[in-house]
């Protein structure tokens, strides 16, 4: 009987936290050829993966920024919270586009969280990224939404 109340507690405190949240606007993709299966959050310059492949589950976001100047085998991703803490992957590889709907050029990193990393981004807010040496900053609102985000992705299944 304890377990079962544990559980009817924890899926109503999951539905609570669900509530604002536009969970609504996570796509999902399953692919046809290996059934893969994986949930994106709105495109954005901070997108939200997770997939599911052979029973795996892994947690991505995908950062993208824009900047004046070309730097081909640019290295370093990092994430600001707002509590000071930071997800860094110094040797992370940015990649970079000419940005086609404006000038400059278009950088963008990608890095798998872990466990850790992803608690630690349900409780806190993304204040800034780094691809390389050109920063984002994100607004208060923006970052809000973002997290939403995560903990729906999260909750995908």
């Amino acid at each position: 009987m304890k377990k079962l109340s544990t559980l009817i507690l924890s899926s109503l405190l999951v539905f609570i936290e669900c509530i604002g949240q536009d969970c609504n606007s996570i796509e999902k993709k399953v692919d046809k050829f290996d059934n893969k299966t994986t949930w994106f959050s709105p495109n954005d310059k901070v997108t939200f993966m997770k997939v599911i492949n052979n029973g795996n589950e892994s947690i991505m976001v995908s950062l993208v920024t824009n900047g004046s100047s070309v730097f081909v085998g640019g290295e370093g991703i990092f994430i600001l919270l707002d509590d000071g803490d930071k997800i860094a992957r110094d040797k992370g590889k940015v990649d970079v586009d000419a940005n086609i709907s404006s000038s400059g050029f278009r950088y963008s990193g990608f890095i798998s969280l872990n466990k850790i990393e992803i608690e630690i981004m349900k409780n806190r807010l993304i204040t800034d990224f780094r691809l390389y040496i050109y920063d984002e900053s994100i607004s208060t609102e923006k970052a809000k939404e973002l997290q939403e985000f995560l903990n729906c992705i999260i909750q995908a299944n």
